[in-house]
């Protein structure tokens, strides 16, 4: 917000978010797509959990995916999503 008042554009937080938001939903539908068409075509799929410390609060990612495309699902506990892949 400093930096955009410093050159002189007047808007307000809510205005600003708002406008980073608005045309988000085309966005997300192509990202889950190209991730829908990557798992689906993929001879392997990997999931992994990592875990992190951050603010005094355990977390733990975990990620699915494969060379070409993945997925992190950020959460504060573990859960690797059982997946089979139907031959």
């Amino acid at each position: 917000m400093v930096l955009l008042t410093g050159l002189g554009i007047n808007v307000s937080k809510r205005q600003l978010v708002r406008r980073l938001i608005d045309s988000q939903d085309a966005f997300l539908n192509a990202a889950r797509d190209v991730l829908r068409t990557g798992l689906d075509t993929a001879p392997w799929i990997t999931v992994d959990d990592t875990g992190a410390r951050h603010k005094a609060q355990n977390g733990v990612c975990t990620q699915i995916g494969n060379e070409g495309a993945a997925k992190p699902l950020p959460s504060s506990r573990p859960s690797r999503p059982r997946a089979r892949r139907a031959d």
